[in-house]
């Protein structure tokens, strides 16, 4: 039997959605306080010699990793983070600090349920390594995820009368580079922002509003080097959860 060509092995460990409170600036109603968060973390790790001898002293101690993440939290309940930014960046810090010797790359994502006021959940994801020659994290990749909102769309006469409910996801790839942006990216200002373009327009088709709400995106904002784009229709088929079109877009040199 011929095999296909092996691709690389690679183990991961997770923790996933661990619960903390954290002030990471004003909530969606401008109040600068403490609000949910939920941190994942992904370590990359060597488990071959944990999987060969079933020995825990070789498994990678995610139990204590996550121990220490909610114990930087509980231990200053009163700290105040310049952002998701500085909060993904310290928990990140700490796993790689910690598991130097078992981790060569750590993938963080914090999630912040509350802090939009458009029913939508915004995240932030980091990537850093153990490698200090490795140059991680010159991007930072943020989601605004089931972003419900009304749009005028449709090529069907009633379509062009009432608005429907379309769900957005949306990543946007932002550069960390001070060559590429002076302003720091505001994830709740960029969401008021789309949501008064999508208040002024109208579109025919998905595929049509799906790319310009990226290109919209990018506008706004100078860093984003990249965008995906992920809009569903539920109202759009009789018998069908919904129709979606997904678009990717790097930024044109227009922009």
């Amino acid at each position: 039997m011929q095999w296909p060509p092996a691709t690389p092995e690679r183990d991961l460990v997770h923790v996933e959605n661990l619960r903390v409170e954290a002030n990471i600036g004003p909530d969606c109603w401008g109040r600068s306080r403490a609000q949910p968060l939920l941190i994942s973390v992904t370590l990359e790790a060597d488990v071959r010699q944990a999987a060969a001898n079933d020995d825990l002293t070789n498994s990678t101690n995610y139990g204590t990793l996550a121990k220490e993440i909610l114990a930087v939290f509980k231990s200053a309940p009163e700290r105040k983070y310049e952002g998701m930014e500085e909060l993904a960046e310290a928990v990140a810090g700490l796993a790689v600090v910690k598991l130097t010797d078992e981790s060569y790359h750590v993938h963080v994502i914090a999630k912040a349920p509350k802090l939009l006021l458009h029913d939508a959940v915004l995240s932030l994801e980091i990537d850093r390594s153990s490698d200090v020659s490795v140059q991680w994290g010159q991007q930072w990749k943020w989601s605004i995820s089931d972003w419900k909102v009304p749009l005028l769309i449709g090529m069907n006469p009633p379509e062009r009368k009432a608005k429907q409910i379309v769900i957005i996801d949306l990543c946007l790839f932002v550069l960390t580079s001070k060559d590429a942006t002076q302003e720091p990216f505001s994830a709740s200002k960029h969401v008021d922002l789309l949501l008064e373009y999508i208040n002024a327009t109208a579109f025919l088709t998905l595929e049509k509003f799906t790319t310009e709400v990226i290109y919209a995106a990018m506008r706004n904002h100078a860093g984003i080097c990249t965008g995906i784009a992920k809009v569903s229709k539920p109202s759009a088929i009789l018998g069908a959860d919904a129709s979606a079109v997904q678009v990717r877009r790097n930024r044109p040199p227009e922009l």
